[in-house]
């Protein structure tokens, strides 16, 4: 009995599995580190990935979640693997954030989606990340708006419709425009039209409406416009586009007449 006690001298309890493990002392570097000046050259020279990388190593210190900070050594490996652990960064690194730190991050990240030369992947992250952040009960914009417009940017639709459907309310009509184009461009008709119906200007693009077959709409538009801006070929070539879908003849003998 004594050896055996002895024996079991020299291993540790096994933990209770449901029990929280303490947390160690992190130190907790500020968070507005992770995109100081040594980020700016990545971007200068459009390096994206290098960019997404370097920001989601420096953002890794920042978390108090053991799983994210060892994941550390496993970034390099892939950049596949950067991209899709990037919005569970974010969310853990937000979750310990003063509210001066998730303005300064929020900031950022802004001025990244709005650089032109943002890649794709990039964005497509940062949608990612917005999404993630929502179901977290957490918001990565002050506008829900700004996640929608970064989504369509990436052609993530089904993202961005519902982001765009979360910020459209009777003071924002905004919104509408963005819904609608979506709708259009994923041939999702009734949707789109009942878009117009409770929001959209008539006037605002016949393009839009000739996605969705709506022809007499469009030439309407059309022929105000050219009669507006005569010079602009363009509206007349939508115009004769719609009386030929409308089969509209005489409209089309008569516009060439003039």
């Amino acid at each position: 009995h004594n050896q055996d006690d002895l024996f079991l001298k020299d291993f540790e309890s096994t933990p209770y599995v449901h029990q929280s493990p303490s947390k160690p002392p992190y130190p907790n570097p500020k968070l507005k580190a992770a995109f100081s000046e040594q980020m700016k050259s990545f971007v200068t020279v459009k390096d994206w990935p290098g960019w997404l990388l370097q920001f989601t190593q420096s953002l890794v210190l920042c978390s108090h979640s053991p799983a994210i900070r060892a994941s550390s050594p496993l970034l390099r490996q892939s950049p596949t693997f950067v991209s899709e652990l990037f919005p569970y960064i974010i969310v853990s690194v937000w979750d310990n954030a003063t509210n001066e730190e998730r303005k300064s991050l929020s900031t950022y990240l802004l001025t990244i989606i709005y650089n032109q030369t943002t890649s794709n992947e990039i964005l497509s992250a940062i949608a990612a990340a917005c999404d993630a952040m929502d179901r977290a009960n957490f918001a990565l914009f002050e506008h829900t708006y700004e996640c929608g417009k970064v989504a369509e940017r990436c052609n993530s639709w089904f993202r961005a419709l519902r982001f765009f459907e979360m910020s459209l309310s009777e003071k924002n009509f905004e919104p509408a425009s963005n819904l609608l184009r979506i709708n259009a461009l994923l041939k999702q008709k009734e949707a789109a039209l009942g878009l117009l119906k409770i929001a959209i200007p008539q006037d605002s693009n016949p393009g839009l409406l000739e996605t969705l077959s709506m022809w007499s709409q469009a030439r309407d538009i059309y022929k105000i416009k050219y009669h507006q801006s005569p010079k602009n070929e363009s509206y007349l070539t939508g115009f004769l586009k719609c009386s030929m879908h409308l089969e509209d003849w005489e409209s089309i003998e008569k516009c060439i007449e003039d």
